[in-house]
């Protein structure tokens, strides 16, 4: 339970961060940061010689995963057409989801190795998320969004152009989310100078907002999916399966469905 509550805690403390330093340096330089930090807890977990370690391991996952958590999303609505962009969006937590599942089965197929392999193996399947992720940093564009907001207009037309109409920065659609775009920063930068962090505490539609946005999450997580997913092979012991294997399969099957 220590381990998996180090890597909650670092998942918060990255998110935070990842939203501090997004505007500044950009989404895709967070997420880059963010898988870097995973990939190094990653190592640490597979090199683990003792609980310390793990604990060490996990909490740096942890804030790596949450500030690719944080980041993604943001990153793929700024990008993503209006008219399919909660469809693009979506697709981060189905990706999460499917994740889990993955690595459930993957945990079921190396539960049959007798060695310490078997979980060094799990933890080390983390790195193929990273190449992954590594290389979609380095290739997709950045958020047209961002260089709006750093007042880099002429890359912001020719990313939308890249992403909407086949590099046509003449194209009306380019035109209308360009001007859209900016427009938007603005009155983002106005607003900022009239009011700070208290206004989401004030009474008003941004207090309604904030409180929507920390609802959601927390009532999922109030359901108990992850202690659950975390501690079902525990769990199916108890309910009198004792076979270690069933256990896990139970477990993978519980994940996907």
């Amino acid at each position: 339970m220590t381990v998996s509550c180090r890597f909650i805690g670092g998942g918060i403390v990255g998110a935070f961060l990842a939203g501090r330093f997004s505007d500044p340096f950009g989404r895709l330089k967070v997420i880059g940061a963010g898988v870097v930090i995973f990939t190094v807890g990653a190592t640490v977990l597979v090199a683990a010689i003792n609980i310390p370690m793990l604990y060490v391991g996990r909490l740096i996952s942890g804030i790596g995963c949450g500030a690719v958590a944080n980041n993604t999303p943001l990153y793929l609505s700024e990008i993503s057409p209006a008219n399919k962009r909660g469809r693009y969006t979506s697709l981060s937590n189905v990706m999460e989801d499917l994740g889990f599942a993955l690595i459930a089965w993957i945990s079921f197929a190396f539960s049959y190795v007798n060695t310490q392999a078997s979980w060094r193996l799990i933890f080390a399947c983390q790195y193929v998320g990273s190449i992954i992720l590594i290389i979609g940093v380095n290739i997709l564009p950045s958020s047209p969004r961002w260089l709006a907001l750093k007042g880099r207009d002429r890359d912001c037309s020719k990313v939308l152009a890249k992403l909407h109409a086949n590099r046509d920065e003449g194209d009306p659609l380019v035109k209308a989310q360009l001007r859209q775009i900016l427009t938007a920063v603005k009155d983002e930068k106005d607003a900022e100078k009239r009011n700070g962090w208290l206004e989401l505490i004030r009474p008003g539609p941004n207090l309604r907002r904030f409180t929507l946005a920390l609802c959601l999450p927390a009532i999922q997580q109030f359901t108990g999916i992850n202690a659950i997913t975390y501690y079902a092979p525990t769990i199916f012991k108890s309910a009198g399966i004792r076979d270690y294997h069933t256990q896990i399969l139970l477990n993978a099957g519980n994940t996907t469905f």
